[in-house]
């Protein structure tokens, strides 16, 4: 192999040593990689926020959830998010930028409906009928399936480190969120987290109340294999278009979408909700889906789908401490332990970031 010229000098670099080009490149890579990383993780922390949210709307309201219409949710943070989202798309498709083809248009389009429009509705309806906790643990069945999707669509390999961290992330999330979850209803026994000081007793659910919660987890799953689907379609077009451009033109279609459903439902007005739950829409609008959607679309471009799939596992964990900074729900043990698994999965997919994607 011929030795690298030395650029200082002009000469070859001595045999099996790195050339100042290659060093570059490489701490170049790994900072993309790092700050991939970073903004993936902020972006499943703001993401986390939503549920406890949709809860505050529901509660703030007036007579609980039923009262309030999932699309009037969605329409309440539509009218705070979608001047600003029309603003960013009008300012990325300024004079000097790349053209979009028809089949560009289509591809956003559809890709919109699918995450964006589909996953949410989904998930807000879900979380009239299931607690927060519930809908987090649920919801994130989709870094799995973005492994899955890749590998058969693409024949992305799917490697052991990944498989070692979606073992540590999910075993992480599950411990998490055991003391909040009721596994009995689902056919499974308690877990004897009496050592942890958790009371193993707890209700007994009515077959009404275990059917509302199955079908509140069939909801979640819908709308993580829709979000799924579309963290794999987007990666290649974020590339193409740039995050930010995507982004915007993405929730700007599926803000159209929502403006259609609501004006087709015959739903009530967002604006005649009680001036709190306007509040909470606006801070939804703002930290919990224009904010994280910009980061989590920057991520995907430096790491990948199924690599920012993995990161996104810290979200249900967030909401845990989130909901004991915001709503006062005490901490557990088996919590803490799950917190810190899903950290050393973290860790682990972030020490792999030169495996393939």
């Amino acid at each position: 192999m011929t030795p690298q010229p030395d650029p200082r000098h002009g000469a070859p670099a001595p045999p099996g040593t790195t050339s100042p080009h290659t060093a570059a490149l490489a701490r170049s890579s790994a900072s993309a990689h790092l700050t991939g990383t970073l903004l993936v993780m902020a972006a499943a922390v703001l993401f986390s926020i939503k549920p406890i949210m949709v809860k505050l709307v529901y509660a703030s309201a007036g007579q609980g959830a039923a009262t309030v219409e999932p699309i009037t949710v969605m329409a309440g943070r539509l009218v705070f998010s979608l001047p600003l989202f029309v603003l960013i798309a009008l300012w990325s498709n300024r004079p000097g930028q790349a053209r979009m083809a028809a089949g560009d248009w289509a591809r956003v389009g559809v890709l919109a409906l699918i995450g964006y429009y589909f996953s949410q509705l989904l998930d807000v309806t879900a979380l009239a009928h299931i607690p927060a906790g519930l809908e987090r643990i649920v919801l994130f069945a989709y870094p799995t399936l973005v492994v899955l999707i890749s590998a058969l669509t693409f024949g992305t390999p799917v490697r052991r480190t990944a498989l070692l961290a979606l073992g540590l992330t999910w075993a992480g999330v599950a411990l998490a969120v055991s003391a909040h979850v009721d596994l009995s209803q689902f056919g499974f026994g308690r877990p004897g987290f009496s050592q942890f000081g958790l009371d193993p007793s707890g209700p007994d659910p009515s077959a009404s109340a275990r059917a509302d919660t199955a079908f509140g987890v069939a909801l979640v799953l819908g709308a993580a294999f829709t979000f799924a689907v579309y963290s794999v379609g987007s990666a290649s077009m974020i590339g193409k278009l740039g995050a930010t451009r995507f982004t915007a033109l993405a929730m700007c279609g599926s803000s159209a979408a929502v403006g259609l459903h609501y004006e087709l439902s015959g739903a009530a007005s967002p604006l005649a909700m009680p001036t709190p739950a306007l509040l909470w829409c606006a801070a939804m609008a703002l930290f919990a889906t224009l904010l994280p959607a910009f980061l989590f679309s920057a991520g995907v471009a430096r790491v990948g789908a199924s690599r920012a799939a993995i990161l996104s596992s810290v979200g249900p964990v967030a909401t845990i401490g989130l909901d004991a900074i915001l709503l006062g729900e005490p901490l557990h043990a088996p919590q803490l332990i799950g917190a810190a698994l899903v950290v050393a999965g973290v860790t682990l997919v972030g020490r792999g970031g030169r495996t393939a994607h």
